[in-house]
């Protein structure tokens, strides 16, 4: 891929200081009163007490005890709260002591007690990153597309990066391979990672799809830079120790692509089949396939024609309508032209 080749992308910008804490339920009283009065608005969020929000800050209580702190202003608030949460009452305070910060300058936890930390339920993100190659990695990103089957639509990748004590609420979220969920349960799962795992998404539109494949003529290739570059976006926003991607040829076409680019020269790369197992891919999995299903209803909204996925027979009687109704030079905007799909349509 040409370094001056610059696909169309929607960024997510994540912040680069975010802090988590582990609180009790009889903490929420207490923090509500505190963020009311330090200016927050308050409103719902999935699988939490709430979510708190101002200018330079967004504080979100899950149910499960996790206080996730994100913004700009991350550092002097949670100064604050350290300060509030230390004049709480022993032993509560021992346990909530900030677990991390995902600023490039901060230490990282030992993570030999992680089995101990965690849920049962997450067992299972426990044994899938076992399997990643040591050491063992704190925090890492996860990398899985969408749309490459699909005739309609553009082909969507994302990176996602968590961290080991993310594993415990996500596996309570019901996080897993975007695959096993319908279209409403993934899109809705994405609404709740996406201000929470910090994440870069990448769309290829199908017009500039069919200008890249057309340059590189080979899907494969294409791919591996677009999860490269997901992973370098990412990666200039927050840290991580490996970036583990879904194995989609048996070469490795990624790592190199990795080598050339400054925000992933340095971290390791691993590959694997079945990686959506994985916290991390299976968070981007969920987050390319949310934004996948929006872009392809934003192209029905703009043609007019029910767009269906795959590449079977539902797809030739979209592709025809469109044709008819807009004219064959409109495939290029809608479609991966490439798919012998195309010829099928006719027109």
């Amino acid at each position: 891929m040409p370094s001056g080749a610059t696909p169309r992308r929607d960024e997510t910008p994540m912040p680069s200081n975010t802090r988590t804490y582990k609180l009790a339920a009889l903490d929420e009283p207490a923090l509500r009163s505190f963020l009311t009065g330090a200016g927050f608005a308050f409103s719902d969020l999935p699988y939490a007490h709430w979510q708190a929000r101002r200018a330079g800050a967004t504080v979100s209580f899950y149910r499960s005890g996790k206080l996730l702190v994100q913004g700009r202003d991350c550092d002097p608030l949670c100064a604050e709260l350290d300060a509030l949460l230390q004049h709480s009452a022993p032993p509560q305070a021992a346990t909530r002591a900030a677990t991390r910060t995902t600023d490039r300058s901060a230490p990282r936890d030992d993570t030999s007690d992680a089995a101990d930390r965690i849920p049962s339920a997450a067992r299972r993100f426990l044994v899938a990153r076992s399997r990643l190659p040591d050491p063992l990695p704190d925090a890492w990103v996860g990398i899985d597309e969408t749309g490459k089957g699909d005739y309609f639509g553009p082909l969507v990748v994302a990176a996602a990066r968590v961290h080991v004590d993310d594993l415990g609420w996500l596996a309570e979220l019901g996080v897993g391979d975007s695959k096993g969920l319908t279209d409403a349960r993934a899109t809705q799962l994405a609404q709740t990672l996406a201000p929470t795992i910090p994440h870069h998404v990448l769309v290829l539109a199908p017009d500039r799809y069919n200008e890249l494949y057309a340059e590189i003529g080979n899907l494969n290739h294409l791919l591996a830079w677009a999860h490269a570059a997901a992973a370098d976006s990412l990666l200039a926003e927050t840290d991580a120790e490996l970036i583990l991607s879904d194995q989609f040829t048996r070469t490795d076409l990624i790592s190199r692509r990795l080598r050339t680019r400054e925000h992933t020269r340095s971290v390791r790369f691993t590959q694997r089949t079945r990686a959506e197992d994985d916290a991390a891919v299976a968070c981007a999995s969920i987050l390319a396939r949310a934004r996948f299903l929006a872009e392809l209803r934003r192209l029905e909204r703009a043609f007019g024609v029910k767009l269906a996925k795959g590449a079977g027979s539902p797809v030739l009687k979209a592709g025809r309508a469109l044709v008819r109704d807009h004219g064959r030079e409109r495939l290029r905007d809608v479609a991966k032209l490439h798919f012998k799909t195309t010829g099928q349509i006719g027109g």
